[in-house]
């Protein structure tokens, strides 16, 4: 098939995807092998995360300063997200959470966003070497 005649089909391919019905993004099912399973769930639309108990407590404390990326791609258990939060107020000069608030954000993490079964932990951390000195990426 000649460009000639391929560019009128993929034209008109492009328009007839442009008027698809678009989905709802406020209700989607997150992605199963990081998330507890309850069934499908409201997803707020701009920053992908759960709408549930203690979304609140982390939209305001956690996208304060990041994106919401960055919590969706972890998958840690209560345990690990608390050290993450330790981590964060002695490195990172987060601000001290008060009881309530932190129990509610480390429910949310844990029972959301916790250790894909699959996957079980994170890879250990790269060491990373430069000019023969060897820098590990966790100090």
């Amino acid at each position: 098939m000649s460009l000639r005649f391929s560019l009128p089909f993929l034209l008109l391919l492009c328009l007839a995807a442009c008027d698809a019905p678009k989905s709802d993004p406020a209700v989607e099912t997150p992605a199963a092998d990081t998330l507890a399973d309850t069934g499908p769930m409201l997803i707020d639309s701009l920053s992908g995360l759960i709408i549930a108990d203690g979304y609140e407590d982390v939209r305001n404390n956690c996208l304060a300063c990041h994106s919401s990326k960055l919590i969706t791609q972890q998958g840690m258990n209560r345990e690990g997200w608390l050290t993450s939060i330790r981590w964060m107020q002695k490195k990172h000069g987060l601000w001290q959470l008060d009881s309530t608030t932190e129990a509610s954000i480390l429910s949310y993490l844990a029972s959301y966003y916790n250790a894909p079964p699959a996957l079980g932990i994170r890879r250990p951390p790269l060491e990373v070497v430069w000019d023969d000195e060897v820098i590990n990426r966790t100090q």
